[in-house]
């Protein structure tokens, strides 16, 4: 059966925006606003421009600018391009422009009066910072500053090129709220909807006119905040769904995603999920035989997959041409921030499967020695490389260590060098139709509908659908007849598998209650086990309980 999903659509406000009678309105807007915004935005990029507001006086608590930095320090390590070095940060007593970057003093700042209306968010006091702070600096990294270099050379009889600076402008603050949103995200802010709040508390402090020249209105700005944040939930709904498709075995697809994302947002950490995704699928290619091993390798942050199938050996060119090209993602990320461990981990792990041992030792080597978190992982990786040259004796001492013992990636791997059962016997007949928070996915497929909706282009559709104690991804492709859908809990929920194991039960239960999984993944906050007979997902942590459990099905 053919499955299609979707409801009717609204003109989005970037489709709207190519009509012709609304740019007609649009360009005469920007006529009349084009000599403040020449002013305005000649030198700096700033959020607001109060011409009446007070210029700096003195300098702000030095408590106030640890807490700013902080956030200002996790977003530019999230961007990960240490090819450019950040602008520093300021912080002004000032009322003048909110925040700003400046390319010529080299400088991005918010100002102290900006950051009390923020405080006043409470819990989203940080979040309301860090979007302030990742839209000037996506103005950096964009060089958005070139191509207004450029474009601010016009004169006022250079309509042609008055025109190109006009929607120049309004791309690079698009792009500076939608990339801004991600880039926080990637830092661990949640940053959805604060714009749409902020910005009325920002103008009602600042005492500033609703209309702003230069500016497009107070309404205008909500608005285009709003869309921000939607596109932000779409990058991230790609983000999640490929993940969930590397660790279902589905790289292809995965790939197709983290390309996309890629374009979006070419961060270290996209470039080593993409490398990450092509190490699985060559390991899919090795025999339990060959690779029997829980390598210490997940798209950061979550996802590490291992196929314990038997393969045919006519693979091998194969699983190495993906391993090359793995590396040179590796590579890519690591050209944007030298110091990032995690690439160096798996660039390990890639020389491992390649059985070269030189290159091996030595990114293992940088790894542990760029980031002393990765210290268990690398252990593990350095014990399953001594045992695939013969020294399992070696290999069984590190597992031993305390440090690592005490980990599931290190008791797995000494389950499994030590040939001990990985799991009971049970192998339950399926029996039920899985549900969560009331929802039967084949139901679902029947009328699907969801919250997000992107469109990654070359037939392929993802989505979104929050539920109370749950969401559910869903993956369409080749007009509707390749599709994968997976329903899973959210931290805390309590909904049971047909089966009863729920959140907190403990990985000895579940093994006795589903048997051996057909594949074990390794991630930072413990393992998933993979179940295909019975199409679930258990997540456990590191206390070996269950976090999360997910259902799919999949054509």
């Amino acid at each position: 059966m053919k499955h299609t999903y979707g409801q009717s659509k609204k003109i989005s406000p970037l489709k709207t925006f190519f009509y012709p009678s609304f740019q007609k309105q649009f360009y005469t807007l920007l006529w009349l606003l084009l000599p403040a915004l020449a002013f305005s935005q000649k030198s700096i990029f700033a959020y607001v421009n109060n011409e009446s507001g007070k210029e700096a006086t003195t300098q702000v608590d030095s408590r106030m600018f640890a807490t700013v930095q902080t956030i200002y320090d996790k977003l530019v390590q999230a961007r990960g391009d240490v090819r450019q070095v950040a602008p520093k940060l300021v912080i002004r007593d000032a009322e003048k422009y909110v925040a700003w970057m400046d390319p010529k003093a080299f400088e991005i700042g918010i100002e102290k009066r900006a950051l009390d209306i923020c405080f006043q968010f409470g819990p989203d006091s940080l979040n309301a910072i860090a979007a302030l702070l990742a839209h000037e600096l996506t103005h950096f990294y964009e060089k958005h500053d070139w191509s207004s270099h450029y474009i601010h050379q016009a004169t006022e009889q250079d309509t042609s090129l008055i025109r190109q600076r006009m929607l120049i402008a309004e791309q690079q603050e698009t792009q500076a709220d939608g990339q801004g949103g991600f880039l926080a995200f990637s830092a661990g802010y949640d940053v959805y909807d604060i714009l749409p709040k902020l910005l009325p508390r920002i103008y009602s402090d600042y005492a500033l006119n609703k209309e702003l020249p230069g500016y497009p209105s107070l309404e205008e700005r909500i608005e285009q905040s709003k869309l921000a944040a939607q596109q932000l939930l779409e990058l991230q709904t790609v983000f999640e769904t490929a993940n969930y498709l590397s660790l279902l075995e589905e790289y292809d697809k995965a790939n197709t995603y983290f390309t996309y994302l890629l374009r979006k947002f070419p961060s270290r950490e996209m470039h080593s999920n993409t490398g990450v995704n092509e190490v699985l699928e060559a390991i899919s290619l090795f025999s339990t035989a060959e690779m029997p091993s829980i390598l210490p390798i997940e798209p950061d942050p979550n996802s590490r997959l291992h196929n314990r199938k038997n393969v045919v050996e006519d693979r091998i060119e194969k699983r190495t041409r993906l391993l090359k090209s793995s590396i040179t993602h590796f590579d890519a990320a690591l050209q944007l921030d030298p110091d990032y461990g995690r690439a160096m981990l798996y660039k390990s792990c890639a020389y491992t499967l390649l059985q070269s041992w030189r290159d091996a030792d030595y990114w293992l080597f940088k790894a542990e020695s760029a980031d002393g978190s990765l210290a268990t992982a690398c252990a593990v990786l350095q014990a399953i490389q001594l045992a695939m040259q013969s020294q399992v004796d070696e290999a069984m001492q590190l597992l031993k260590k305390e440090e690592v013992a005490q980990t599931a990636l290190g008791q797995i791997n000494y389950q499994i060098l030590t040939d001990a059962p990985l799991t009971t016997t049970a192998n339950p007949d399926r029996v039920g139709r899985e549900k969560i928070d009331q929802l039967v996915l084949p139901d679902f497929l029947e009328e699907p509908s969801v919250d997000t909706e992107v469109i990654l282009g070359q037939g392929v559709t993802c989505g979104k659908k929050d539920l109370p104690n749950s969401t559910v991804y869903v993956h369409y492709a080749d007009n509707g007849f390749e599709y994968l859908l997976l329903h899973v809990t959210k931290p805390g929920a309590t909904d049971p598998s047909y089966l009863n194991i729920k959140a907190g039960d403990s990985l000895d239960k579940i093994r006795a209650t589903y048997g051996p999984p057909a594949r074990i993944v390794s991630n930072a906050g413990g393992i998933f086990l993979l179940y295909p007979k019975y199409e679930l997902i258990f997540e456990v942590n590191q206390q070996n309980t269950l976090r999360t459990w997910g259902h799919y099905i999949k054509s």
